[in-house]
This record gives structure tokens, C-alpha cells and sequence, in this order.
């Protein structure tokens, strides 16, 4: 097996990080596993437990945090966000954790696909894995994506030992903009909406800044989703090759 690294995603909300890992991971569904984080926030409509995120109370929140369980975590709008430890570095075990549903795997689809893709949307089923599964990430073939905020990245990028993982930043094209589209949702308060873009000034800022220059690989800039897409695809298309030919000897070895 290859060896593969883990793709930190960030970037403010209304960015467009979740729709372009929907694109990513409805076209290369052998190639990614997203690692799901914990929250102590609550469901918003449509939400699910174990896809957006594994929602749990503040008290099992701050006992996983107390615990070292968390590879990072952070606090914003009076809730708790966390990245599992475990569902990144080892088996997801329940022994390990109590809470169903870390991670999930879409199930390969029959044919290769080609580069480029734009505009390609194959048809995928998800595959839901629980701590009960001695499932390992890494050890699938897949990437593991991670989807993360400013502090998140830091402290994956100080982790010892190393995660060695891939950064990319994905931002608006202005704050203007951002604004615009956080208010055409509709999903939250004037104070939260304003929470969000001041929080969003500071990660574009860092990210900007000498020392997010050297952490962060490459900075996408949403202006057009399929653009952003392609820029993306472009970024990662040798990292998919690897799990595309990973997948292909396997199969003949089998």
C-alpha cells in the first residue's frame, strides 16, 4: 500500500468547503474517507448524527477533551468542535471511543474514472463505519480529509509525532461576498452571522500571513464552485492516482 497523506481542509463558513467535499468525494468515492468531528452544538435542520458531524452533549465533549482524545479542537459561538484522534491515527474501536459513527466510506463505484472530471457526478452509496469496526482510514486506501478551522490546523500542524498531512484553505473572494451568502441561508442569528465573519477575517488573515503561507499548500479562492473544483482536483489528482492504482493491484492481486 502506498503510502498516503491525510488533506486538511479549512476555511471559513459560507467558503464553500462542504460543497466542494461533496463534489470530491461523490467523484472519487474510492479515493477519500472524511473523518467526521465531534460537536457539543446542536443538529441544524437536515443534519444527521455521523455525517455532518457526531453530535454529542458539552459534558461528553469536555471528558473526551480532558481525556487527550482529540487530535484538535476548538470552541466557537459557545460550542465545542473536535477532531477524534483515533479516527485518524488507529482502528476505530468502541474500546476507544463510545461514540458511533466517527467516519464514513462511500463504496466504490465499477469504472475508473478519467481526468479531468468537472461536471462528472457518478452515482455512490455511503458506507457507514461505527467504533465498533477495526477500520483504520489510512489503512483503507483511502485519503483521510479532514475539515478543520484556523486553531484546528495549527494544531495539527504541530502535532507530535507529525501527521504529515496536505493544507488548503479555501476562501471567498471578499468578506463582501462571504456576508452575502451566510445571510442568504437563513440558518442563523445577526449575532452568530457576525460572529462568523469577524471569526472569517481572521482565518483569511492567517492564512495570508507568513506563517499560514508555510503552512498551508495551497489557498483556493471560491469566486465559481466548478472552478474552485477543478483547482482542487488539480491540487490532488497525483494523490488520487496513487489510490486508483493502489485499488487496481489489489484487484489483480486478488
Amino acid at each position: 500500500m502506498t503510502s498516503l497523506r491525510p488533506v486538511v481542509l479549512s476555511g471559513p463558513s459560507g467558503a464553500g468547503k462542504s460543497t466542494l467535499l461533496k463534489m470530491l468525494m461523490e467523484n472519487f468515492p474510492q479515493s477519500f474517507a472524511f473523518s467526521v468531528s465531534h460537536t457539543s452544538r446542536k443538529p441544524r435542520p437536515g443534519e444527521v448524527h455521523g455525517r455532518e458531524y457526531n453530535f454529542v452533549s458539552e459534558e461528553e465533549m469536555l471528558k473526551d477533551i480532558a481525556d487527550g482524545k482529540f487530535l484538535e479542537y476548538s470552541q466557537f459561538a459557545g460550542n465545542y468542535y473536535g477532531t477524534p484522534r483515533e479516527a485518524v491515527t488507529s482502528p476505530c474501536t468502541r474500546s476507544s471511543f463510545d461514540h458511533t459513527l466517527p467516519c464514513y466510506f462511500a463504496k466504490p463505484t465499477q469504472q475508473w474514472l478519467r481526468f479531468p472530471i468537472s461536471g462528472v457526478r457518478p452515482n455512490f452509496c455511503s458506507l457507514f463505519s461505527s467504533w465498533n469496526t477495526q477500520y483504520h482510514v489510512l489503512e483503507s486506501g483511502r485519503i483521510c480529509i479532514l475539515d478543520v478551522d484556523a486553531n484546528g490546523v495549527r494544531s495539527i500542524y504541530e502535532a507530535r509525532p507529525p501527521l504529515n498531512a496536505r493544507f488548503i484553505f479555501v476562501g471567498p473572494p471578499s468578506i463582501e461576498v462571504l456576508e452575502c451568502r451566510l445571510r442568504n441561508r437563513g440558518t442563523e442569528t445577526e449575532e452568530k452571522t457576525l460572529s462568523r465573519l469577524q471569526q472569517a477575517k481572521v482565518d483569511m488573515e492567517f492564512a495570508n500571513s507568513p506563517h499560514g503561507k508555510r503552512i498551508y499548500d495551497a489557498y483556493i479562492v471560491n469566486d465559481n464552485i466548478e472552478e474552485a473544483y477543478d483547482k482542487l482536483f488539480d491540487f490532488l489528482k497525483d494523490d488520487i492516482a496513487l489510490t486508483l492504482d493502489d485499488e487496481r493491484q489489489q484487484v489483480a492481486a486478488s
